[in-house]
């Protein structure tokens, strides 16, 4: 639960009013006390207060954020003014491995503000497209002394049956003099989740990974049919090979669950020896652990090649295809079926330090600097999935006709809950089949790393009365380090268990929150982790559990990339009057030089007898970005201001990384492909917004924004035989694939990219003059919509074709509102959150245009009661509709890749103020 502070809510628009009134460009600001009103369960759902914000969720909580539209990649984060970066797993089990910010490692408790600025200045970090993000912790001598709180609450998520916890603490001190102070704000969070949900594996044509099976007649092999039914397969078998027509890789439920725990601490110091003098010292750290287990039960033979006796081996008995050429239901002989478990424990651990000056040389000179380090560090050492597989299943059905593909039906056609049904053990070809197969043991230990140093330091002089001069330098260097292990000896081939399947596994049930077919099974056998760990000596790093950062599926991951920048600026700040209006200004140029080294593996290529080589590449680029911000005031009661700038984002790290990486695990077959050449993102932007504050009680503002990307980059994708890429075929050695087998290709290369052009209104309104009951009514309004025009480019056999779709992780409309009721000892809202649907990857996945994301309302709401003086007592619900997140590939058909439900959350607690 929050710390809760009282204060009307006038006040509340009067200090929004000043903070933004006193910024020359576009700015929204919140504080602590702010926060604590609103139901969040991390600091990434704080953050969606601001207007024009979106957030992208995972496990049912926000983890990224968006701004006007500008995704995670294109954004920069500071926090006590040092640059950083915090990452951790996602929904898919993979670590993020790009310039993204997950929010979700930190509790929003431990921070006194934050803010995001919409236009930029010539003194503020470089490396967004116009959207920062600035993070606060208490500071003891700048900000209204706050008593020391300490909240307790316990929390329910109905979907898991489960408890967490939530306790959060704090404290000032600043001694009688106000020349020395100290603040301390901790927090810890233990939730626990469930995921249920369907995926379908992506989709693919019917000709792909060999196409399927021909039915045949009196041939005795695998795709014999019976005279009476050959009509009807052989008509399946056309439908399926026809161009259009796509099918599910692997429909399957979904179920994921586990538990969270988040730490964090912020603590800071300050003193002022003189009036001249200021000295701040800030530490934050903050960690998110998390331990989740999921169980799957699928027809993974929809997603095997020739090599390894799948696709081709599957008859087609009868099909049915919707509209857009999707498969809504079939029947079919010759299915391997797998029952898979997948555990991890991992945890982000993020730490910083930073020391602020601030100094008065005299009446006009004065100068303030930081430095300091932030480290973000990812480990998962223990992401682990164990299979039994189960061969040539007949009469195996997949049915969503009439419950739609949300919900599909299955029939696997045997007892899948009886031991005796599963294999594990060496790969075998079955009678008839076209080739090796067998279940695998993944062992994926992987950690990342990102640092930054940061230097930094400005001059300002007054010239004349309304008149400053500022110049500055800042040198900050960024690491990036991904290491990946797998197994040296491969994923598949394990021997045959020493003692019965039985002893290493058990019934699994779950799905509760599904309707399903009675021929759907809720339960089913699965692996033990910890029993196939032991039996196999999983952990043990030797013979054949022994893991390396050279083996095939491994290597391309291990990579690193290091960029040291030095930027100077150089601003003029205005303020003064035009005519009779008042008005401020600031125009400056920023000067970046970024030197950048990439550290990767090249791989060999076919025909050569070279071997996997360890490379560095290094290279330099210089951005000149010149900006300018006016704001001036028309009435004491309305504002207009100006914003242009030219503006750069870095690449992303996987972009530059450069390694050729191989990716080999269930329906997926990836070879990534990075440029450390690439060029950065550059463009320009343009802001006009109009403020109306008629009174202390209503806000206003109208904004419209322009940004022209002039230079863009794009995971270029097609779909080909492994044999084409010129690699080696050695590099599938232990991977269970073959050099004919269809892979997604995919390189990064630079487009023109194009436009962005948006408005945003914003509205708060406190109750006037109305009679009580209807004195404490209040309403937030946040309005953003998005027009955007990017050029990609799809590949269109073997030819690349221009198109123009959104840009990615733009929801072309967002909308918050949040009612509230304060009155007396009660203080409550309702807050809805809306974000349109927005694209993800163009490409999508092998044979799509592109792949994103359905829009979602999130509706949650807290009351708060007084209960004395220095107590409250507190109710909040999150996501209380059950929201799913939704996943989809197409543009037009927008099939089902994934959705999940992950419940609502109800927490009751007390906040206590000493």
């Amino acid at each position: 639960m929050p710390l809760v502070v009282v204060r009307s809510s006038k006040s509340e628009l009067r200090e929004e009013e000043a903070t933004k009134r006193g910024y020359t460009g576009v700015l929204e600001a919140a504080t602590s006390t702010d926060i604590s009103k609103f139901p969040d369960a991390n600091l990434a759902e704080a953050l969606q207060l601001l207007p024009g914000s979106a957030l992208a969720r995972d496990q049912g909580e926000g983890r990224t954020l968006s701004v006007r539209g500008i995704g995670p990649e294109l954004s920069i984060v500071e926090i006590n003014g040092i640059e950083a970066q915090a990452l951790t797993d996602g929904p898919n089990f993979s670590s993020y491995r790009g310039r993204g910010f997950d929010f979700n490692v930190f509790p929003s408790e431990i921070f006194a503000q934050i803010s995001t600025a919409k236009t930029t200045r010539a003194s503020q970090p470089e490396g967004s497209l116009g959207a920062s993000v600035f993070l606060t912790t208490p500071k003891a001598l700048e900000q209204t002394m706050l008593p020391d709180q300490f909240s307790v609450t316990r929390t329910y998520n109905d979907l898991s049956n489960r408890a967490g916890s939530r306790y959060t603490a704090s404290a000032t001190r600043v001694d009688k003099d106000k020349r020395f102070g100290w603040t301390i704000s901790a927090s810890y969070n233990r939730v626990t989740f469930e995921i249920q949900g369907v995926n379908s594996g992506n989709w693919n044509t019917g000709a792909s990974d060999g196409g399927f099976c021909r039915p045949t007649l009196h041939q005795g092999g695998l795709c014999d049919v019976a005279p009476s039914e050959y009509v009807q397969a052989l008509a399946a078998y056309t439908l399926l090979e026809s161009p259009g027509v796509v099918s599910p890789q692997f429909y399957r439920f979904t179920s994921i669950s586990g538990q969270a725990t988040r730490r964090g601490l912020a603590t800071g110091f300050q003193w002022r020896p003189s009036d001249a003098t200021l000295l701040t010292a800030d530490v934050l750290v903050s960690e998110l652990r998390t331990q989740r287990t999921a169980h799957y039960l699928f027809p993974v033979g929809f997603s095997r090649g020739t090599a390894q006796g799948g696709k081709p081996e599957i008859l087609a008995r009868d099909v049915k295809v919707d509209g857009d050429g999707s498969v809504i239901y079939g029947l079919f002989d010759n299915v391997d079926v797998r029952s898979e478990v997948i555990f991890d424990d991992y945890k982000t651990r993020f730490e910083q330090v930073s020391l602020q000056l601030s100094h008065a040389f005299g009446p006009k000179l004065r100068f303030k600097g930081a430095l300091g380090f932030a480290r973000s560090n990812f480990l998962n050492q223990n992401e682990v999935s164990f299979h039994l597989d189960r061969y040539n299943v007949d009469n195996f059905v997949f049915d969503t006709r009439s419950t739609g593909s949300n919900n599909p039906s299955f029939d696997f056609a045997f007892d899948a809950k009886d031991p005796a049904q599963w294999y594990f053990g060496p790969r075998q070809l079955q009678p008839g089949g076209t080739g090796l197969v067998g279940p695998e043991i993944r062992y994926r230990p992987n950690f990342v790393d990102n640092a930054f140093d940061v230097v930094k330091g400005q001059f300002i002089y007054p010239v004349s009365a309304g008149v400053q001069f500022v110049t500055g330098l800042q040198w900050k260097r960024y690491g990036f380090r991904s290491v990946v292990l797998r197994f040296a000896e491969g994923d598949v081939d394990f021997p045959s268990p020493s003692q019965n399947l039985s002893a290493l596994g058990e019934v699994f049930c779950g799905l509760s929150r599904f309707k399903k077919s009675d021929q759907t099974p809720v339960c089913w056998f699965a692996p033990v982790p910890a029993a196939f760990a032991k039996e196999y000596n999983i952990y043990g790093n030797t013979g054949r559990t022994a893991v390396s950062p050279e083996a095939s599926l491994a290597r391309g991951f291990n990579q690193s990339v290091t960029e040291t920048d030095l930027a100077g600026f150089v601003e003029l700040k205005l303020d003064g009057m035009w005519g009779a209006f008042p008005f401020r200004a600031d125009a400056g140029l920023r000067v970046v030089e970024t030197h950048q080294t990439s550290e990767f593996y090249n791989e060999a290529r076919a025909g050569t007898s070279s071997s996997p080589r360890l490379e560095t590449v290094s290279r330099k680029y210089v951005d000149t970005l010149p900006a300018f911000n006016f704001a001036m005031e028309l009435s004491p009661t309305r504002v207009i201001r100006v914003g242009l700038a030219r503006v750069m984002a870095r690449p992303p790290l996987t972009s530059i990384s450069a390694a050729t990486a191989l990716n080999i695990g269930g329906a997926s077959r990836q070879i990534i492909t990075g440029n450390p050449f690439i060029q950065p993102i550059r463009g320009q932007t343009a802001d006009l917004t109009a403020e109306w504050y008629p009174n202390r009680t209503f806000h206003f503002s109208l904004g419209l924004f322009y940004k022209h990307i002039s230079s863009y980059i794009q995971n270029y994708a097609y779909v080909g035989a492994y044999s084409r890429t010129g690699l080696s075929d050695a590099l599938l050695d232990k991977t269970g694939a073959a050099p004919s087998d269809d892979f997604l290709i995919s390189e990064v290369i630079n487009t023109k990219g194009g436009a962005v052009r948006g408005l945003e209104l914003n509205l708060r309104w406190r109750a006037q003059n109305l009679p009580r009951p209807f004195s404490g009514l209040g309403l937030d309004l946040n309005y953003t919509q998005i027009h955007s025009r990017i050029e990609y480019f799809l590949d269109d056999q073997g030819q690349r074709r221009r198109v123009h779709f959104d840009l990615l992780n733009l929801s072309p409309r967002a909308l918050r509102a949040t009612a509230h009721y304060r009155v007396a000892n009660v203080d409550a809202q309702v807050t809805g959150v809306y974000r349109s649907a927005y694209l993800t990857n163009v490409p999508g996945a092998r044979i799509s245009d592109a792949a994103g994301v359905d829009g979602a309302l999130y509706l949650s709401a807290a009351v708060g009661y007084r209960i004395a003086p220095n107590l409250q007592l507190r109710l909040e619900g999150l996501n209380l509709t059950d929201e799913p997140s939704r996943t989809w590939e197409g543009l037009e058909a927008r099939r089902l890749v994934d959705i999940q439900w992950s419940g609502r959350t109800v927490s009751l607690g007390f906040s206590y103020t000493f």
